[in-house]
């Protein structure tokens, strides 16, 4: 199946309502679902940092966008991704896309062609909006409610196994995450910690 035309919808979509619909389009409704739950939290990150306009869009056209690259098959989601949001000449949102949670870790445990040459890593606004992006990806369970990274991991590890290159790569930025106080307080302002009535 060739991959959808993602530079005709992106016309359409230089704006987050916009990225919302061509979400909505071109993954199926269990994913979007996710992506749904991760612009949730990336509209909370937006506030608890204080992201001027033009961030705060760009951040959530990025958690709407993260996996269109999944409408790919066969495909390494990420970066199928980033090619088609490069080819609608979206760069910025291309590199951050291309780079979320641990991406290009990952291409290497997958022995795939490092990420680097083909998308540089984000810089400036765009490497803080990218960091936003993990911290509301590793908050989001699959089917959109809000979690936290130690859930998150779990989930995989049970669908994948721990030698799983995403699993791996997940563990990566989390510790990554990790080492920086402002990055641990942001991900504790939207991580869910509370038991769940029954």
């Amino acid at each position: 199946m060739a991959p959808p035309d993602v530079v005709g919808l992106w016309r359409e979509s230089r704006e987050p309502r916009g990225a919302q619909g061509l979400a909505q389009a071109v993954l199926d409704a269990e994913v979007y679902e996710h992506v749904r739950g991760v612009a949730q939290q990336s509209a909370r990150l937006a506030a608890a940092t204080k992201l001027d306009h033009d961030a705060r869009q760009l951040l959530l056209r990025a958690a709407w966008l993260h996996d269109v690259g999944m409408s790919a098959p066969g495909q390494f989601a990420p970066v199928a991704g980033a090619r088609m949001l490069r080819r609608a000449g979206a760069e910025g949102l291309a590199r951050i896309v291309a780079h979320q949670v641990g991406t290009a870790y990952e291409v290497i445990l997958r022995g795939l062609p490092a990420l680097t040459p083909e998308f540089p890593p984000p810089v400036h606004t765009e490497r803080e909006i990218a960091q936003l992006l993990d911290i509301a990806i590793l908050t989001t369970a699959q089917d959109g409610s809000p979690s936290n990274p130690a859930a998150r991991v779990r989930t995989l590890v049970g669908h994948r196994g721990a030698d799983d290159p995403s699993v791996r790569a997940t563990i990566w930025i989390v510790d990554r995450i990790g080492e920086s106080q402002r990055s641990r307080q942001l991900l504790a302002k939207v991580a869910y910690t509370a038991t769940p009535t029954k």
